[in-house]
């Protein structure tokens, strides 16, 4: 038997190949599959590269499998999912009724808490909350996209950098550091060459996110524009982890929260939005992960072909986590 686990974001697909017992098979990385940013025959290539990608890993690695289970980026409403599983269905992934697709942050909780209670705060290129409790009741909070939310993702706090850039050319806002930061990673010589950079052939969603880890350079130097815009951030994100902690938990009771994301591996963002969440969820309980969502997601895989995910398949899964980890 091999299944299939794929976590795809917005900026990476990464895939994992697991036996009955939970072995890992084959693992491979490759772009994103996002279908809010690419088109379906694209993200239908980009899968079909990255099987060809597990076949070179492992040979007996080949499509279509006895499961697949699919964590994506961008999947939200039902409409999402069938579009979704058309595109896996077409790259050949498993047939119809062996194939599942879920949003990334499901396959990131069931992960990082092997299947119990809590809930996944996503900080990446975008951002969700999304929580389970111990009756299996779901709630979610976020996950709008980068014209809608993703407050404190890396997408929005470089958006942010950029409008403030813009601001403080108009005299809105304070000029500084991180005005001439942004305007030299966009290779720009005068702030009035933003309005053309951003809007004929801007940068895309992920370029963006790709300026936050200066914008957290910056704000652990004390830039107070930066310090700002991380502090908001933050605070909005918090904010959905409040909202979905009090949906699924009482008061009294600890909150098992865990973080999944480029973000959460930054000490500065990290330590601004544990502040805010201990502010507003006081019996917040941090969680390290247990799997990564790959294997979530290969976990849930297992399940769907059904194998019973115990104490022995746990051992495996633990061990295919050090081979995949990064």
């Amino acid at each position: 038997m091999r299944v299939l686990g794929i976590d795809g974001g917005g900026t990476r697909t990464r895939a994992a190949v697991l036996d009955e017992t939970g072995r890992l098979r084959a693992f491979a990385e490759g772009a994103s599959v996002n279908l809010d940013d690419h088109p379906p025959e694209e993200a239908t290539r980009r899968l079909q590269d990255l099987l060809a990608e597990l076949r070179r890993a492992d040979p007996s690695a080949e499509a279509p499998f006895d499961a697949a289970f699919l964590g994506l980026g961008g999947v939200l409403s039902g409409r999402d999912r069938r579009e979704a599983r058309r595109v896996a269905h077409a790259a050949g992934l498993a047939a119809e009724d062996a194939l599942q697709v879920h949003h990334d942050a499901y396959v990131a909780l069931e992960g990082g808490l092997a299947g119990a209670a809590g809930i996944l705060v996503v900080a990446g290129t975008g951002s969700n909350c999304f929580g389970r409790d111990a009756a299996g009741a779901e709630a979610r909070c976020g996950n709008w996209g980068p014209i809608l939310g993703d407050e404190g993702s890396g997408h929005w706090l470089g958006l942010q950098a950029i409008r403030a850039t813009a601001r403080a050319h108009d005299g809105r806002g304070r000029p500084g550091p991180l005005s001439e930061a942004v305007l030299a990673w966009l290779d720009l010589h005068d702030p009035e060459e933003l309005l053309r950079r951003m809007h004929v052939n801007g940068p895309r969603r992920a370029d963006i996110a790709a300026f936050a880890p200066t914008l957290l350079r910056l704000a652990a130097e004390g830039e107070p524009v930066a310090r700002d815009i991380l502090a908001r951030g933050c605070d909005e994100l918090a904010r959905s982890l409040q909202v979905v902690a009090e949906t699924l938990f009482t008061p009294t009771e600890p909150v098992p929260v865990l973080i999944t994301g480029g973000l959460g591996a930054d000490p500065t963002w990290r330590e601004a939005f544990t502040a805010a969440a201990q502010d507003r969820v006081p019996m917040v309980a941090w969680r390290t992960a247990r799997l990564p969502p790959v294997l979530g997601a290969g976990r849930l895989a297992l399940t769907q072909a059904g194998v019973r995910v115990d104490a022995a398949v746990d051992r495996a899964l633990r061990a295919a986590a050090e081979e995949v980890s990064g």
